[in-house]
């Protein structure tokens, strides 16, 4: 027969004070936080989008983009990664902040960005297409900043960034050189995504997507975004955007694109709903706008 288990009542309390204590003998004081009123983990300011649905994708309390954040923005062509990203810019110098723009693709395109009402004399260009580099620079810009100076750092885009090991060696094979840039935006994020929630800065790196290379016709076959895994896991914010239609006007007997009506979906956020999604214009004249609603008539009997 089997003897029955003594279940023996203990006293499960603990002081929590004496753990605190011990931690900040380790770690220091300034590094261990007890208590509601911590500021670890709780974004230090926001910047509002201008558009309410798209802010209440980005915070459930609809703040707008959140400080002290790695954000990934990325979807086909012709969805206007871009364009949000000269808007969010354009927000940030309103406040006072600042920016600066990483075109690792070799071009931006200035008229855009002053269409969405970036200041182009107080926005600073990084002048370089390697991981390694842009992640130096941006730290040195952190530290600059501080904990409380608004930045907003724009990768355009994830996509074109090399490593120095790809400028360096010219008989890489393809696999390898997937690899080494993988390797390298994993040990960058690294070094930044501890850095980031200290700060009020923004990271908002632009990526695109691309067909998947597997030919086993298993697994998920839906278009991926470039770069490895690292930013996907670092990033607390992951929107991917679905154009809807084009805004087209006419004049002189031809038609132009006046903006893009966006889907905007949230594949990843730590701060609001998960999966929600909002509905924007972009345009060109104006920047983000919401997007109307047809209003429903009455059936008629």
């Amino acid at each position: 027969m089997k003897k029955d288990r003594i279940i023996r009542e203990v006293d499960t309390s603990l002081d929590m004070e004496r753990v605190v204590s011990a931690l900040r003998s380790v770690l220091g004081s300034d590094r261990v936080h007890a208590g509601l009123n911590s500021e670890l983990g709780h974004p230090r300011a926001f910047v509002p989008s201008g558009v309410p649905d798209l802010d209440l994708v980005l915070d459930r309390e609809g703040r707008g983009w959140p400080a002290g954040r790695i954000v990934e923005i990325y979807g086909g062509e012709a969805t206007c990664k871009t364009g949000l990203g000269y808007a969010l810019i354009a927000q940030a110098q309103r406040m006072g902040g600042g920016a600066i723009l990483y075109p690792s693709e070799g071009n931006w395109d200035e008229w855009l960005a002053e269409q969405y009402g970036v200041d182009l004399d107080k926005l600073v260009l990084g002048d370089d297409e390697t991981v390694e580099g842009i992640s130096d620079s941006w730290n040195k810009a952190l530290d600059v900043a501080g904990t409380d100076g608004l930045l907003v750092g724009m990768i355009d885009s994830v996509a074109a960034l090399s490593t120095k090991a790809e400028l360096g060696e010219e008989n890489l094979t393809r696999g390898r050189q997937a690899q080494i840039r993988a390797m390298m935006m994993s040990a960058a994020l690294r070094k930044i995504g501890a850095r980031m929630p200290r700060s009020s800065a923004i990271l908002f790196c632009v990526n695109q997507v691309r067909d998947n290379t597997d030919t086993t016709g298993y697994g998920d076959q839906k278009p991926k975004p470039p770069g490895g895994r690292a930013l996907k896991f670092y990033a607390s914010v992951r929107l991917r955007l679905e154009n809807i239609a084009r805004v087209t006007y006419e004049r002189a007997g031809k038609r132009y694109v006046a903006g893009f009506k966006l889907r905007i979906i949230a594949e990843k956020n730590r701060l609001a709903l998960p999966f929600s999604q909002a509905e924007i214009m972009l345009s060109y004249e104006k920047g983000l706008l919401p997007l109307k609603r047809k209003k429903k008539g009455k059936r008629r009997k």
